[in-house]
């Protein structure tokens, strides 16, 4: 289990890992309207779901924020999948 200080480092590092995605996708991508897609894999059931919540909680004020003005006209959609914290089914949410 993951103790004190170590959540708010993972909440960190999660949220910085997001924004590069996002810095990512806005840099690559055309300057054309539309919306602009991210996937998330996390714990979402099983014995890791709290952590899950909370990682879907930060995304989505996260993206409240974000979307309230757009970037460059573009909207952002999150796409949550499933992982349940184990390797079998973060596979196959990826696929």
């Amino acid at each position: 289990m993951v103790k004190g200080h170590a959540k708010w480092i993972i909440a960190v590092l999660i949220i910085a890992i997001v924004v590069v995605i996002v810095a990512v996708a806005i840099l690559t991508s055309p300057p054309s309207e539309g919306i602009i897609k991210i996937g998330y894999i996390g714990a979402l059931s099983g014995d890791a779901a709290l952590y899950g919540q909370t990682e879907v909680n930060t995304l989505q004020m996260a993206l409240d924020e974000i979307n309230s003005n757009g970037i460059n006209g573009r909207r952002i959609k999150i796409i949550y999948e499933d992982g349940k914290c184990n390797g079998k089914d973060a596979v196959i949410a990826a696929q």
